[in-house]
C-alpha cells in the first residue's frame, strides 16, 4: 500500500540525501583541484560546451545567479585559458563566452576522470542496486523536468 509522504518528510530528506551525493558518487577527491576550480566552474564549461558561444547573460540564467555574479567566476576560467570572451559584432553590449581548445580538453578530461570515479563506486553495488541507482535517477529527473516548468 501506497503512503502519502508529507512535504516536511521530503523536505528533510532531499536536504540530508542531496548534500552527501557528490562524495558519494566521486568519493573524497575533488577533480578540481589542480586549476583551484569550484564544481561551478565546471557547470559554467558544460553549459558553454552544450550551447557553443554563448552570452554571459545566458549563462547566468541558467545558474540562476546574476551576471555581475558570474563575472568572477568566468574571469578565472578565462585566466586558466579554459574561456575566452568575445564582443557580439552585432550588439557591442553582448559578450558571448566560448571554450577554448585547452577548454574543451580540460573538460573532457574531467568528464572521463568523474566517470572513472563513478565506476569504481559503482563496482562495489549487486547488478540490482545499480539497475535500482539507474531506475531512481530517470525518475528523479522526470520528476525535476516537472518541477522546472
Amino acid at each position: 500500500m501506497l503512503t502519502m509522504t508529507t512535504d516536511n518528510e521530503l523536505i528533510d530528506q532531499i536536504l540530508s540525501v542531496l548534500p552527501a551525493l557528490p562524495k558519494k558518487l566521486f568519493g573524497e577527491v575533488r577533480p578540481f583541484e589542480e586549476k583551484d576550480l569550484h564544481p561551478t566552474h565546471l557547470h559554467i564549461l558544460h553549459i558553454v560546451e552544450q550551447e557553443g558561444p554563448t552570452p554571459m547573460k545566458t549563462v547566468a540564467e541558467k545558474l540562476s545567479i546574476k551576471k555581475s555574479n558570474l563575472s568572477p567566476l568566468v574571469g578565472k576560467l578565462i585566466e586558466h585559458g579554459l574561456l575566452e570572451k568575445k564582443k557580439l559584432e552585432k550588439d557591442r553590449r553582448v559578450t558571448l563566452i566560448r571554450l577554448t581548445g585547452e577548454g574543451e580538453a580540460f573538460l573532457s578530461n574531467k568528464k572521463q576522470y568523474m566517470k572513472d570515479k563513478m565506476r569504481e563506486r559503482l563496482a562495489s553495488l549487486t547488478p540490482e542496486d545499480r539497475e535500482t541507482l539507474h531506475d531512481t535517477f530517470s525518475n528523479l529527473s522526470v520528476i525535476l523536468d516537472k518541477m522546472s516548468r
